[in-house]
Parts: structure tokens; sequence; C-alpha cells
């Protein structure tokens, strides 16, 4: 299992994620899990509204700003 995990670590550690959820809260948890998990460039962008300002996107969707 431990072989794994590192193959997984490696794979997908490697890449640089952006992570937000609707208040900010949740996604600064997964950032501080992604980083435990040997995760190395993991960036919380906050709420939905922060994201979406950040981003310069446009919030859409049910679930909109």
């Amino acid at each position: 299992m431990g072989t794994l995990f590192g193959l997984f670590t490696f794979i997908f550690g490697a890449g640089a994620y952006k992570v937000y959820c609707r208040s900010g809260n949740r996604s600064g948890q997964a950032m501080q899990l992604m980083k435990s998990l040997g995760f190395k460039d993991v960036e919380n962008l906050g709420s939905l509204m922060q994201a979406s300002q950040r981003l310069s996107r446009k919030c859409e969707g049910r679930n909109s700003c």
C-alpha cells in the first residue's frame, strides 16, 4: 500500500492545484491535507465568490455567487 500511495503522490503531487468551496472553510482543510500528503503546489482560493474574482471568471450554475 505504501508504494501505491507514493506513486499516487508522485504522479498527482507534481501538478499545480487550486482549491475552493462555497464558504472557503473546506478548501482550506483540503489544502492542508493535500500538502500533508506531499502535494507541493496547492493554493486555497477561498470561497466560490473569492475564487471567481481571483480567477476573473463569472460564477455559473445552481450554487453560483
